[in-house]
């Protein structure tokens, strides 16, 4: 924009003052609704609860790539909502985020599958190397009071995301499975209230 001499303004600089008015209003208003679309964009992104992203977010950015997943399911969820409430089940799961996003590389992407479900994509990983990480991610969960279960799978180059994903969600149940069926169900704050 090109603004006249001050010689030249005479009767027309309410003019000019009304213009740039508008201009920084216009900008304001463009910045403000950038912002706006941003923190939706963010919004549909990431669960408002664990602060993972969703699965929504994650299935279409990591398709295709080298790397493994970890597949986590937090044990007990739904005797601790039927015994104490969904608050406390909330409260739960907003850890069990927490302690996933804190113990992992910042390239790592964290997801919440779906209910008590957690995937944890591990890019360029080795299968010696997700299997560490998923014994330091159980170890964590456990330090922080949470029982879960883990299952490991490494990406097949051309591998679809879908399907690493339903290897490490089988071989979860797997684990699942050879866990001991005599373990003790805990509160969220570490007291045992039942039995399996």
């Amino acid at each position: 924009m090109i603004l006249p001499g001050p010689g030249r303004v005479r009767g027309g600089g309410s003019r000019v003052v009304r213009v740039l008015a508008s201009a920084v209003v216009l900008e304001a208003v463009l910045c403000v609704a950038l912002a706006l679309r941003l923190r939706a964009a963010r919004s549909l992104a990431v669960d408002a609860l664990t602060g993972c992203l969703l699965r929504r977010a994650v299935e279409g950015r990591v398709a295709g790539g080298v790397g493994a997943v970890v597949f986590v399911d937090v044990d007990g969820l739904k005797l601790v909502n039927d015994l104490f409430g969904h608050t406390e089940g909330d409260r739960l799961l907003a850890r069990v985020g927490s302690v996933l996003r804190s113990s992992v590389r910042p390239g790592d992407v964290v997801c919440r599958w779906g209910g008590d479900e957690f995937v944890v994509w591990l890019p360029g990983c080795s299968p010696g190397d997700a299997e560490l990480v998923a014994r330091r991610l159980r170890a964590a969960l456990e330090a922080a009071g949470v029982s879960a279960s883990c299952g490991v799978a490494v990406a097949a180059p051309g591998e679809r995301f879908a399907e690493v994903v339903a290897r490490a969600d089988a071989a979860m149940y797997r684990e699942k499975r050879r866990a001991v069926l005599g373990g003790a169900v805990r509160h969220p704050e570490g007291r045992v209230v039942a039995w399996r």
